[in-house]
């Protein structure tokens, strides 16, 4: 009991460690290590955005293809008016004429 109190702080730290079976330090990263990390963290967000351009750009063109079903189907529908109103002013002007 004495001993363990009378130890020096790095003493201890090296005791805890040796009795929890883990190495002393861990040890410091070389810098290629640094630099093949941020590496694949660059290609790794690289490849997201460029996830997320696509799903925009498809989005971009579910979108107009959508604006030009729904002018397509405007203009069927003033063309059918437009013929609707000519067979109306046909019929009366025969009614008119009889």
């Amino acid at each position: 009991m004495r001993k363990k109190a009378m130890e020096k702080l790095s003493e201890t730290t090296s005791r805890k460690l040796q009795e929890e079976n883990q190495p002393k330090k861990k040890a410091r990263r070389s810098t290629s290590d640094t630099i093949e990390y941020l590496k694949e963290r660059n290609e790794a967000e690289f490849a997201l955005r460029r996830e997320q351009l696509e799903l925009k750009k498809k989005e971009q063109e579910e979108k107009s293809k959508k604006d030009e079903e729904a002018a397509k189907r405007q203009e069927d529908l003033m063309k059918m008016m437009v013929q609707q109103n000519q067979i109306m002013l046909q019929v009366i002007s025969k009614l008119l004429h009889k």
